[in-house]
Formats: structure tokens, sequence, C-alpha cells
């Protein structure tokens, strides 16, 4: 697509929720998505279970104008913070724990060189311990889902200029 087009082409705005739910914690980012999907939405943004699907993702990120990323993040944090962040770059993005972080940080890397990069915000969920089969979230992680889905739904309703924060 050319700038031209982009330019006359309204940007569309993208939940893109990460990680594998087959591995507890995890799946997080999956988990807030299916909760913004349970609680009605939002009107006019694409959810997205974005699984571990690495370049496959990128797609979802052709004409948007705002992806907001959800993911787990192995941070040191205790388990269940929820951060917002704005990463400029794909080094500036918090340690992951899965395969999809190689695919999803050289999507990054290669929007830039393209020069049509959408907005990136990030919402993390600190984990602890990511590695063991389950389908369940850890407590203290499985509380955190219902307030990343609320600091997304936050993120997109609020004035523009408004700050982020943890």
């Amino acid at each position: 697509m050319t700038q031209n087009e982009l330019a006359a082409k309204p940007l569309k705005t993208v939940v893109l929720g990460l990680g594998n739910i087959l591995l507890g914690d995890e799946g997080v980012g999956v988990r807030v998505v299916e909760e913004l999907e349970r609680t009605g939405g939002l009107p006019g943004v694409e959810l997205v279970d974005g699984g571990t699907a690495g370049f496959s993702l990128l797609p979802f990120f052709d004409g948007a104008g705002l992806v907001v990323v959800v993911d787990a993040a192995a941070d040191g944090s205790p388990p269940g913070t929820v951060t917002l962040t704005r990463p400029a770059f794909s080094e500036a993005f918090p340690p992951v724990l899965a395969p999809h972080d190689f695919g999803l940080k050289n999507i990054l890397d290669a929007l830039v060189l393209t020069g049509v990069r959408p907005e990136i915000m990030l919402v993390t969920i600190s984990v602890e311990e990511a590695d063991r089969a389950s389908l369940e979230l850890s407590p203290p992680v499985a509380a955190a889902v219902r307030e990343a889905a609320d600091r997304v739904r936050h993120l997109l309703t609020r004035p523009a200029g408004s700050s982020t924060s943890r």
C-alpha cells in the first residue's frame, strides 16, 4: 500500500493479545483479549487472539493507527503487576517468555524500516513462572486480567494527551 493510499484510508485500532494459553501465565495476553470480548468489546476496535503466531501477525499492523499489544513479562516485578509503556523500538520491550517475542520484535523493526508504523502501546502483566503446563493462570496473574482489560479500555476511550504509567 502506498503512502497516499494509507493517508486516504481510515486507520484501524487493534488490541493484540499474545501468549500460549497451554502454559498458564504465559497466555495472559490472550486472556485479557478474552475478557474484553466477554465484557462487550470496544466499538471500532479489532480484538485479536494472537497466540504465538509470530510473523503471521503482520497483517494486523497493516493499516493500523494504533496497536495495543498485551503480553506476559518476566520483568522482575511482583506477579500480577500491570504496566503500560510506549516502546519506540523492539529493544525497549521488557523481557517476555516465549517464541512469539522473536516474531513480534522483528515485525516492529521491519515496520520502522518501511516508514509505515502504527503507534504501539504495550500492556504487560508480570509473571513469575510461565513454563508450567496448565490452562489456569496463577492467582495474582488471574486477578490482574480485569485490571489489564480496564487499562486497555481506559487507554482507548480517554481524551488524547493523557499520560500513561504503571
